[in-house]
């Protein structure tokens, strides 16, 4: 903004104390301002600096601010289109034999696993009731007692975004900020109602984290 403005006042300055050239030729005249090298260095200059200033200081990240214009979303009917129906369960191989198990024996999951498990059965019995590890955005819920682990899901690129969460259950408040990455140990347990699979991850451990190098979920 501050660029904007700056260039805004350097173009108007230009305008009104540049001298006009007159270029004649058989079809007519036109009239044009002459060019001084230094306005066309510092205008690029400005440009250059606004560029990198506006790289370097900016957030690489989401703000809260998303979720208050497209909300977090948990339901699996509106998601369940974005994820292949036919991905492999999460901590089973081929064979039967468990992988992607933490060094606590916890199964590592993503959210996208644990919405899918709503409509996916076999998913939905191999981790209900079982110990899993999840890693997101700690976002207060309206209790002490619950938040919402929530990460970032892209269809296909950046620009529609949304967010994505589990309710997460604790017996005592969980001391961090909003958009806190934290590490969530718990057991999902999954119930229905009205037709519909509902969620709540009932957690042992929350713990701060450093934000992975992924951030987003695909």
């Amino acid at each position: 903004m501050v660029g904007g403005i700056l260039m805004f006042i350097m173009g108007l300055t230009c305008l009104l104390t540049l001298r006009l050239e007159h270029r004649c030729s058989e079809g007519g005249c036109d009239h044009r301002h002459a060019s001084r090298l230094s306005v066309s260095l510092a205008s690029f200059g400005l440009i250059c600096v606004s560029a990198l200033a506006g790289s370097t200081f900016s957030k690489d990240a989401f703000d809260q601010q998303i979720f208050v214009n497209r909300g977090s979303m948990d339901e699996d009917s509106k998601l369940y289109g974005g994820f292949a129906s036919n991905a492999a369960i999460p901590g089973v191989a081929k064979n039967g034999i468990l992988r992607d198990l933490t060094a606590d024996d916890n199964i590592a999951v993503e959210i996208t696993d644990l919405l899918r498990a709503k409509t996916i059965e076999p998913l939905r019995n191999f981790i209900a009731e079982k110990n899993v590890a999840v890693v997101g955005q700690f976002v207060a819920g309206p209790t002490e007692q619950s938040f919402r682990l929530t990460r970032m899901f892209i269809w296909c690129c950046a620009a529609d975004a949304r967010p994505i969460h589990v309710t997460v259950e604790v017996s005592a408040p969980v001391g961090v900020p909003d958009l806190q990455w934290v590490k969530v140990i718990g057991r999902p347990q999954y119930s229905f109602a009205d037709g519909h699979a509902h969620l709540l991850v009932k957690a042992y451990s929350v713990v701060p984290i450093k934000a992975p190098k992924a951030a987003m979920l695909y």
